[in-house]
């Protein structure tokens, strides 16, 4: 595209915006904003190399309907939603002689959009989902009151907020390399056998943690000790309700006797603590002297 001042423009990507084209579809967010995908790469020439010019995006909306996406089509649904002020942004680069625009393509990738009208942050633009936009680039030169616009049809877009037409969605995973991780090999999808030992996305693993006894009353079953990271507590050093009803001590009865909160607390002829464990033994030692614990 040419103007009569001798700017031409096009775009560097082409090749990927018609394979989209008329169909494009590109997803809007509230928090943070979408980037497009494809890009807007735009390819400069007849610029002054030693002049000044200011590069600016907008999108402007087609027309006043409202979409939906019926049959595998788009189609008129209402009327459009209405319409708001035009949100020019100005390249992040700047004002720059022509030189540096015609260098490489002018690259408008950061750009994102949103359909949250309070969101203000940089860089980032509010359109009207279930509408239809076409970016439009304007180059300014300095010292001009006037800007050039430039629109190209091929990138006109559906602003949704999901993919509507699963074509679209799988013709994006395919092109886009940061959408690695939804194609078929990617990390989203990758098989529990894989080589890199991951799993699909919501197989739950099992789990490798031990198994903690959490009980206050012990269990019928052989009693086992509570787990402890930090290793296994000597017996003088447990509290009751560590400790079983009935639990032999008979190897060692003196070492647990001098543990202060088992002191009085006498064991019978069979090497048991006697603490009221209904075979017929009452709890010798005070009710007074015993802890007070509460759960």
């Amino acid at each position: 595209m040419t103007t009569a001042s001798g700017i031409e423009v096009s775009l560097s990507n082409q090749d990927q915006w018609e394979k989209f084209h008329p169909m494009t579809e590109m997803v809007v967010t509230r928090k943070v904003g979408r980037q497009l995908f494809p890009h807007l790469n735009y390819i400069l020439r007849g610029l002054d190399p030693n002049v000044k010019y200011g590069m600016s995006l907008h999108f402007e909306r087609m027309d006043n309907k409202k979409y939906k996406f019926s049959a595998n089509k788009w189609e008129e649904f209402s009327k459009g939603d209405e319409i708001r002020s035009i949100d020019v942004k100005l390249h992040k680069d700047g004002w720059r002689l022509g030189g540096h625009w015609m260098e490489n393509p002018v690259s408008f990738d950061y750009c994102k959009i949103t359909n949250n009208p309070e969101m203000k942050k940089e860089h980032t633009v509010l359109v009207q989902s279930m509408h239809k936009y076409m970016p439009v680039l304007s180059i300014q030169k300095d010292g001009d009151t006037e800007k050039e616009e430039f629109r190209f049809r091929v990138t006109e877009f559906m602003a949704v907020t999901a993919y509507q037409n699963k074509n679209i969605k799988e013709l994006k995973v395919d092109m886009n390399r940061f959408a690695s991780g939804f194609k078929k090999n990617g990390g989203h999808n990758k098989s529990p056998n894989s080589d890199s030992g991951s799993s699909s996305r919501g197989v739950k693993r099992q789990s490798t943690s031990p198994e903690v006894y959490r009980s206050v009353t012990p269990p019928s079953a052989p009693w086992t000790p509570p787990y402890n990271p930090y290793g296994a507590f000597p017996i003088n050093q447990m509290y009751p309700w560590q400790m079983p009803m009935g639990m032999y001590v008979s190897q060692n009865p003196h070492a647990v006797q001098q543990n202060p909160m088992y002191m009085g607390m006498p064991i019978n002829n069979m090497g048991q603590w006697n603490m009221g464990n209904g075979n017929g033994m009452e709890n010798q030692m005070p009710q007074a002297e015993l802890p007070n614990y509460t759960f």
